[in-house]
């Protein structure tokens, strides 16, 4: 056994104990580390995995949901690698093993990956059918099973699975924060399939609750969704108030993978009014922070929506420059190979003739069905079908 091996043991044993950040980078690499190197690492710690320490790993995925949703996800798959070494040690295998495959869940919904989300609720609720004690647990997979299958486009199941988990909340007599973070999560559904009005009075109230309780996480997630339900109203002035609200407090609570959605709110409106100089500051903002948290998928179409404001201001003359750029950035940021053709065939475009919104559009439409299939070629158009 290699001294790196001992060393590297010893700081997955020491993060274990106390989740210190300066071993963590040690622990993110366990979680897709051969099946070689995992038992020679296991074989080296002093003492054997047990409960609390998968515990801990979940928390601190959980944690790390909104600020580095990356991260989580390796660290809920650590947790579930960790799960198959506990045996009779664990006096309730199946709700931690559900617990890790519930944030398995939650981290793949926050990297929008959202048909391998559904595929982990599936074994997170099995594992919660062999529990006497997973009815809180169980409630909470439900909310996120509700996020997935909304954006999954089944709203009607959607709103059944957090109705269901909401209720569970109440008779559970679980936190009161957890039960508005479930209203909070209807109220979006229905801002989703358009009932504005309804998840407007929904969002209310839960805001109102969340204050209440002094919950600025759910307070920032409320302000947030009221400003869209204010929008989509063409209540702009509140809705501008809202977003500017909740950027303030996601910024101070960390929980920096909310931020860009809100500013593709915010550049809705600004879009709206014709403010496009700040719609492209916010846009920029946006892309840095995709790019910072290592999504390149959605910063590229951040680019690509920075294009597309340029165009309707009338700065053309900015474009060429912008998508050579482009190029550069993302493939710096190991944005697959098949998406980054998209944006060089804009490129090209744009060093042989004037960019076009429709150029802009069939490459943005391109990355959005293709980002989950590297296998998907770029057909590059004939200019009979650009024009």
């Amino acid at each position: 056994m290699t001294d790196a091996a001992r060393e590297k043991a010893r700081m997955f044993a020491a993060w274990l104990d106390t989740l210190d950040a300066s071993a963590e980078l040690v622990a993110l690499s366990l979680a897709d580390a051969g099946d070689v190197e995992w038992q020679e690492i296991l074989s080296l710690l002093t003492e054997p995995l047990d409960t609390a320490a998968v515990s801990r790993t979940i928390a601190r995925a959980h944690g790390l949901l909104g600020r580095s949703p990356r991260d989580a996800q390796s660290l809920a798959r650590l947790a579930l690698r960790m799960t198959r070494h506990l045996g009779p040690v664990c006096r309730d295998l199946p709700l931690i093993e559900g617990d890790a495959w519930r944030e398995c869940a939650a981290a793949h919904l926050e990297m929008a990956e959202y048909a391998d989300a559904y595929e982990a609720v599936a074994p997170a609720r099995a594992c919660y059918a062999r529990s006497k004690s997973s009815r809180l647990n169980a409630a909470v997979l439900s909310l996120i099973e509700g996020r997935t299958l909304f954006e999954l486009g089944r709203s009607a199941e959607a709103l059944a699975a957090v109705d269901h988990g909401s209720s569970e909340l109440l008779q559970c007599k679980a936190d009161p924060k957890k039960y508005v973070q479930a209203r909070t999560i209807y109220a979006g559904i229905l801002l989703g399939i358009g009932r504005y009005n309804d998840a407007l009075d929904v969002f209310t109230a839960a805001g109102d609750l969340a204050r209440q309780a002094g919950d600025r996480e759910t307070l920032a997630y409320t302000l947030w969704n009221v400003g869209l339900c204010a929008a989509q109203l063409d209540d702009f002035g509140r809705a501008k108030r809202c977003f500017s609200s909740a950027l303030e407090y996601f910024d101070r609570l960390g929980l920096r993978s909310e931020m860009p959605h809100v500013r593709a709110a915010l550049v809705t409106i600004l879009r709206h009014q014709g403010r496009h100089k700040e719609a492209v500051s916010e846009l920029f903002k946006i892309r840095a922070e995709f790019l910072s948290l290592q999504i390149p998928v959605a910063a590229a179409i951040a680019s690509l929506r920075i294009v597309d404001v340029l165009l309707l201001s009338g700065r053309i003359t900015d474009v060429p420059a912008l998508c050579e750029e482009m190029v550069k950035t993302f493939t710096a940021a190991r944005l697959q190979k098949n998406l980054l053709r998209a944006l060089a065939h804009l490129s090209q475009i744009a060093r042989q003739r004037q960019v076009a919104t429709t150029d802009v559009t069939y490459v943005a439409t391109f990355i959005e069905l293709a980002q989950d299939d590297p296998h998907r070629s770029f057909p590059v158009p004939l200019e009979s079908d650009q024009g």
